[in-house]
């Protein structure tokens, strides 16, 4: 379970769009400490952006902010923990802001931001994720953001791109250090998967996308970098592997974390035994709708059949078409309903 980038999936906060509209200034910022007391609140919310934008660079590019391409995070279990240590002054600091003094709008970025703060300190400080989870890391090495938003010609974006390759090796070297063994199977499954399909990816689909370039310097030095990208994502998916000896069960937070976690990340506050009757009830009912759709849909089958006849009927020409002849069905079902003017 990660911030989904991270967070693309740490989940991006309406503010940090909002700050990502601004023209970008050059050279990046300095790093910032958390606003002192006595600022005023949008000058606390730009301080608190700034601060993420410069911790975090990876998720500065991602929300638009070009004037970091090519840096990428520190990793080190130092770094970490001291980004920890300044979201929680920058939440200490949020709550001197008395919400009942703020506008309707400004109080609803306060409870945001609270959110984005609690949220990250229950992932990276109460889980551990850093320290006990590869897939922390996976959302936060996706390159994509230099390969398909043009937000700037090709070799431009690969400048930038050539930057984060030259990071991965050093980066895999703290994932490596900040990982805490015996792992859990499952986690080590996962991470050997994603880091192992990193290294498939630079060795077969990189050299394809720069092969066009006129520039023989920047693409020999993207060569020369996506390969030790390659190595090192290699390297660490073998280390994993090699951990399975001694792998764990041990994958679940537990009760006590899990309450925490729906209280810090979803904002969810019902007694565990609360929410399990709720959940089998709705799965009483999904199972009753099941069974009635599977009368009708293959009579006299097992739901296991019914379902497995449900997955074989695949599209006419791949998923792709599929969802191109959806996107025409549901554009006609708007119109025929009258459900807005087309």
């Amino acid at each position: 379970m990660t911030n989904a980038h991270r967070f693309v999936a740490i989940l991006v906060s309406t503010l940090l769009f909002a700050a990502c509209s601004r023209e970008p200034a050059a050279p990046p910022p300095e790093p910032k400490a958390a606003a002192p007391a006595g600022k005023s609140w949008p000058e606390f919310v730009d301080a608190f952006i700034e601060a993420r934008m410069t911790a975090d660079p990876y998720f500065a590019v991602q929300a638009g902010r070009h004037e970091f391409d090519g840096k990428m995070p520190d990793w080190s279990r130092a770094a970490i923990e001291a980004d920890i240590a300044q979201t929680r002054r920058f939440l200490d600091e949020l709550r001197q802001h008395d919400a009942a003094k703020l506008n309707e709008r400004r109080r609803f970025e306060r409870d945001y931001l609270e959110w984005v703060m609690e949220r990250q300190i229950f992932w990276d400080a109460t889980a551990e994720q850093p320290f006990r989870n590869p897939a922390w890391y996976l959302d936060r090495l996706d390159p994509s953001m230099y390969l398909e938003r043009e937000y700037a010609p090709l070799p431009k974006r690969l400048e930038g791109y050539l930057g984060y390759a030259r990071a991965l090796p050093a980066l895999a070297r703290n994932i490596r250090e900040n990982l805490q063994t015996p792992l859990p199977k499952a986690f080590i499954e996962r991470g050997a998967a994603g880091f192992a399909g990193y290294a498939t990816f630079f060795r077969n689909e990189m050299p394809a996308i720069f092969a066009g370039l006129g520039d023989e310097k920047l693409k020999s030095d993207l060569t020369t970098a996506t390969a030790a990208s390659a190595q090192a994502m290699d390297e660490l998916a073998t280390w994993l592997e090699a951990q399975r000896s001694t792998g764990t069960d041990g994958f679940a937070l537990g009760s006590a974390k899990f309450s925490e976690m729906l209280r810090e990340t979803e904002r969810i506050d019902i007694p565990l035994e609360e929410l399990e009757l709720a959940g089998r009830q709705d799965l009483a009912r999904n199972m009753a709708a099941l069974k009635e759709a599977c009368a009708a849909y293959a009579p006299k089958a097992g739901l296991a059949a019914c379902v497995n006849k449900m997955r074989a009927d695949k599209p006419t020409g791949g998923s792709v078409e599929g969802a191109r002849a959806q996107l025409k069905e549901l554009r006609q079902f708007v119109i025929d309903r009258k459900i807005v003017t087309i």
